[in-house]
């Protein structure tokens, strides 16, 4: 009883410390886009403009600015495989990751669920691949792809890359490499990298 006490208690602490990371980049976000520097600089890439200022880069998609770790011609030869912006364009996408990944990733995972619950223009559901006491989320795997659902599953892996099969997305990476995933997938959404 006591060790589950404390393997709850560690659990808890981690959740604290992946949520203040979040914070503290959200925050960062948030500067950048409030502080406009002219001395920043102005790179373009497929007639989207991009500026760059505290080591992040942003540009106006969609009617807003958007910031982004890495411009497309950085990650613009990640493996892919074809059909990514047909999957972003289905009726409902579910979010899915393993639960029980190590915190780091997970704290990357959750900002960029919430990149992408903000961003896309589908009902965006979250879920997990297995059964966690921190995470209260439905199970949910490739099963429930679909010609109307697209599920956009996590895995953590030390290589980099976006698998499709059949109507399931697999973004394959680890730690700050996931940030390259998720603006490559919102890259392809707001049609700066078509392919």
């Amino acid at each position: 009883m006591i060790r589950r006490i404390e393997k709850k208690k560690e659990k808890m602490k981690k959740i604290w410390m992946g949520a203040i990371t979040i914070f503290l980049m959200v925050i960062s976000m948030l500067g950048v886009m409030m502080y406009n520097d002219d001395e920043g600089s102005d790179l373009e890439y497929n007639g989207t403009k991009f500026s760059y200022q505290n080591n992040v880069f942003s540009a106006k998609l969609g009617g807003k600015t958007q910031i982004f770790g890495n411009l497309p011609q950085e990650i613009e030869n990640l493996t892919v495989s074809a059909g990514l912006k047909e999957q972003l364009s289905k009726q409902t996408i579910y979010l899915t990751f393993d639960p029980n990944s190590r915190d780091q990733d997970l704290s990357y995972m959750d900002l960029i669920r919430k990149d992408f619950s903000d961003n896309l223009n589908s009902i965006v559901i979250n879920g997990i691949t297995a059964n966690s006491s921190i995470y209260q989320l439905p199970i949910i795997d490739c099963y429930y792809a679909s010609n109307l659902t697209s599920v956009f599953k996590f895995e953590v892996s030390n290589e980099t890359r976006i698998d499709i099969e059949g109507d399931c997305v697999i973004l394959k990476g680890e730690n700050i490499e996931l940030i390259k995933l998720r603006d490559y997938v919102l890259y392809t959404y707001y049609d700066v990298i078509v392919k």
